[in-house]
């Protein structure tokens, strides 16, 4: 999406495939009365033209 828009928009890519699969995983295990982690993922700022250096 953001490479259609003008400017090009700064977005924040997030692992989406390992996010779903996670989420399954920490189903399954709640389903089964099994205690899910909490678990953190890295994401990955992507710098695009609608961000700017102050001053």
């Amino acid at each position: 999406m953001s490479a259609h828009v003008s400017p090009s928009l700064t977005t924040v890519h997030l692992p989406i495939s390992r996010i779903g699969t996670l989420a399954a995983e920490t189903l399954m295990a709640l389903v089964s009365g099994r205690f899910a982690e909490t678990t953190m993922l890295p994401v990955e700022l992507v710098v695009r033209r609608s961000t700017a250096r102050l001053g």
